[in-house]
């Protein structure tokens, strides 16, 4: 359940999807460890990914918060406060397989700039919906944006996909160079 097959050399690796972050995490932990240049020898990508994904996590909890509070002052009745909330959730569950489909046919970085797209144009629509006190279009947007949502949870995985081989992990003592070949 937890094994990993990992051909190094060729920076392929398949795992379980739950545990493919804890291999990206072990596998940078491990670089840093064997390289004093770590900043510059890394990926370029890699660090635009994991910006990304830092940024897609702030999102999530500004979403969270200003959504609530925003659909408080909008609905119609208090109860329905959430609903924007919720439809940010199922947007982001509705969409999995329309994301999925589109990084099978167009690739990661297509798929991802389609994601911003929608980001971009749900945050006009949701804020239309504000400035015109429309709580329903409010609600229609965050579905919407819950796109960008099924698209952001994949930029960890492509961040593994990019982190770059080990070469020198033999180096490492016997503990550490156990945890890089998980």
């Amino acid at each position: 359940h937890t094994r990993f097959k990992c051909d190094w050399s060729s920076d392929v690796c398949s795992s379980d999807l739950t545990f493919l972050s804890i291999q990206y995490f072990s596998r940078v932990a491990c670089y840093a460890s064997t390289r004093r240049d770590t900043p510059r020898s890394m990926n370029r990508n890699l660090w635009l990914m994991a910006a990304a994904q830092g940024l897609f996590l702030t999102n999530n909890v500004l979403f969270v918060a200003v959504n609530g509070l925003v659909g408080y002052s909008l609905a119609p009745l208090s109860w329905m406060a959430t609903l924007p909330i919720l439809g940010y959730v199922v947007g982001g569950a509705i969409s999995t397989g329309p994301v999925a489909a589109s990084q099978a046919r167009w690739g990661r970085k297509a798929s991802f700039q389609i994601g911003l797209a929608v980001a971009f144009f749900s945050t006009l629509l949701a804020a239309y919906a504000v400035i015109n006190k429309n709580f329903w279009l409010l609600v229609t947007a965050t579905v919407i944006s819950g796109y960008y949502s099924a698209n952001g949870q994949l930029y960890r995985f492509a961040a593994a996909e990019l982190a770059r081989s080990e070469e020198h992990t033999s180096e490492l003592p016997s503990h550490l160079n156990l945890v890089c070949r998980l």
